[in-house]
């Protein structure tokens, strides 16, 4: 009988270490896995798993920020991607990831969905929250040049030269 019931026992252990579901850091992996393999779908799915096995999970914000990438970049669904992306930034303020997502959705509604008014909420916000970030000098600038397209925007080397070439005209007149 004992035999039997210690055989019993270790089958059912074999049975619940199957079933067991995996760690946060495996889910994200296989996600990432998938995106980068080019099945944006397959990591969405494993990131929506992610969502429903782990709702307050260690890794939220990743997951989040990733699945906001594939909804911007590999479904061009901007909305969905902005609400992604607002959600690291209101969920997770001081995550690596948050600066990042509200940068995103400013970027978004700018140069996508030409919501300036929106574009210009979201780049004073992320200035007022992260003003020494390494992508503030980027927020000011794309907030000084709302509406403009990019391609009619001159860099800063192009505005020296421009200059230069202004005063030499001068000069010879």
């Amino acid at each position: 009988m004992k035999y039997i019931s210690t055989s019993l026992l270790f089958a059912l252990a074999l049975v619940l270490a199957g079933c067991s579901r995996p760690s946060e850091r495996q889910l994200l992996s296989e996600g990432q896995e998938a995106f980068e393999q080019g099945k944006p779908e397959e990591a969405l799915s494993i990131y929506g798993r992610y969502f429903r096995d782990y709702p307050r999970g260690t890794e939220k914000a990743e997951a989040l920020y990733a699945a906001g990438v594939i909804y911007q970049n590999a479904r061009g669904d901007l909305p969905t991607a902005i609400r992604y992306y607002r959600e690291v930034a209101d969920s997770f303020p001081d995550h690596p990831r948050a600066p990042g997502a509200l940068f995103l959705v400013g970027f978004i509604y700018s140069n996508e969905l030409k919501n300036l008014d929106s574009a210009r909420v979201a780049y004073e916000e992320f200035l007022k929250r992260y003003p020494q970030d390494p992508m503030a000098p980027s927020a000011r600038f794309e907030l000084a040049n709302l509406g403009i397209e990019p391609g009619l925007l001159l860099v800063p080397d192009q505005q020296k030269d421009q200059a230069t070439t202004k005063k030499r005209r001068a000069r010879a007149n």
